[in-house]
């Protein structure tokens, strides 16, 4: 994580909390990954409310698809993701900057308009009338990025350049996650993992056997069997210890043709000297 010249002591401690919790996010595609991904984000602004999608986009913030979203507060999901509206109504100019771009939507050339548009009627029910916003090209499909949006709620203060300076300095990291969990091509929805496969892979990567997760979760060997099978076509495992690489991110992308399978060996090695490595030795050797 690269951090940004100008900042304060605060934010940057900021920055290194929000990046310490990017690390700890799903390796792989699960149904609420972005809901998972907008929480990880709180630090950038306490007390912000955080959407983050993954979407092909037009040149003027107009969505092809909508890959997936996602929302700090959960319970506030609909009104603020953008899956049923047909644009952000903001688009950061691309000032052939590299890497990802951040900024506040009061300074674009949008913001005259944005607040009339459906999203910022959206935003606004909650007293949000400026947002610190940020792209990140997502590779593979032309358009397809990465896209962060921070609310600050009016009692809370406005946006500040120095939020957007935080965003900047962790959005790389995050871009990595989702494309490490999505791979560099749109992900399809069946691919995601359910909670309980998620949850069921988890156990998996502790080395554990069917019997044993059946008996922890309080389910039918057979169930936990058909879960398993499930992982292996979401993933396009072959084998055991490649599903369990895929879960640690060391298969660094979500697998459509088995000539895509890339094993990081450092990572794995990396791995294999943690405290774990007795436990993810039987697992590889399953």
């Amino acid at each position: 994580m690269m951090i940004e010249t100008g900042l304060a002591g605060v934010h940057i401690q900021r920055a290194v909390s929000v990046a310490t919790a990017i690390s700890t996010l799903p390796a792989v595609a699960t149904q609420d990954w972005c809901d998972d991904a907008a929480a990880s984000l709180v630090g950038v602004r306490p007390g912000g409310l955080i959407a983050v999608t993954i979407a092909v986009v037009g040149p003027q913030g107009d969505f092809s698809t909508v890959e997936a979203s996602g929302c700090s507060d959960r319970e506030r999901s609909f009104v603020v993701r953008p899956e049923h509206g047909v644009s952000l109504g903001w688009w950061l100019p691309d000032r052939a900057v590299s890497g990802p771009r951040t900024g506040l939507l009061r300074d674009l050339p949008t913001s005259r308009v944005w607040a009339g548009t459906d999203p910022g009627m959206r935003w606004a029910r909650y007293g949000m009338r400026d947002l610190v916003v940020g792209l990140a090209q997502l590779g593979g499909t032309p358009g397809r990025h990465l896209i962060v949006e921070i609310g600050i709620p009016a009692e809370r203060g406005v946006p500040e350049p120095a939020d957007a300076l935080v965003l900047r300095s962790v959005l790389s990291p995050l871009a990595h996650r989702a494309l490490v969990a999505f791979g560099a091509q749109p992900c399809a929805t069946g691919n995601r993992l359910t909670p309980r496969e998620q949850q069921v892979l988890e156990h998996l990567a502790l080395g554990k056997s069917v019997k044993q997760i059946a008996d922890e979760l309080g389910r039918s060997a057979h169930t936990v069997h058909d879960h398993v099978k499930s992982l292996h076509r979401k993933l396009n495992a072959s084998s055991r210890g490649e599903l369990i690489a895929r879960a640690l991110g060391h298969i660094e992308t979500c697998v459509r043709d088995r000539a895509d399978v890339h094993v990081d060996s450092r990572s794995t090695q990396e791995f294999l000297d943690s405290s774990e490595r007795d436990a993810a030795s039987r697992a590889l050797a399953s």
